[in-house]
């Protein structure tokens, strides 16, 4: 702990809620933009990744439109009904656990990605009617 019985590894409270999660993640803001915009490829639409969007939203009090921070709830595992509950940026998770706890959360939803994909694999090779004999 520092003098102000802050943990090391804690983020700056004094930053925009995104800053905190962005520091949290190591993303840079290039990096949450391109995540961002990948997601909501993901719903059909083309969205440029631009960090300049990123930075706005941190230092301009800009409010990102729906679609992005509805993206941007899928990337935190925040559920889109937390973006009609609590307005921007109310609705983001806190980033307080040190940077090792938020990066075992993210592991923790890739591997279950992971578990889908081999799930749908395992169901393609059942399918298959060659056995290798």
């Amino acid at each position: 702990m520092n003098p102000a019985g802050q943990h090391p590894c804690a983020p700056d409270p004094s930053l925009h809620p995104l800053a905190r999660i962005r520091a949290a993640h190591g993303w840079s803001y290039q990096k949450l933009a391109r995540l961002i915009a990948a997601r909501a490829r993901a719903y059909g639409v083309g969205m440029a990744g631009e960090r300049q969007k990123v930075w706005r939203w941190e230092h301009r009090s800009v409010t990102p439109d729906r679609l992005t921070q509805r993206c941007l709830a899928d990337l935190l595992g925040v559920g889109h009904e937390e973006l009609s509950v609590h307005p921007w940026p109310a609705w983001l998770p806190t980033a307080d656990l040190a940077p090792c706890a938020q990066e075992i959360q993210a592991l923790r939803r890739e591997l279950t990605q992971v578990r889908a994909a081999l799930a749908g694999m395992r169901r393609e090779v059942e399918r298959c009617p060659f056995t290798g004999e």
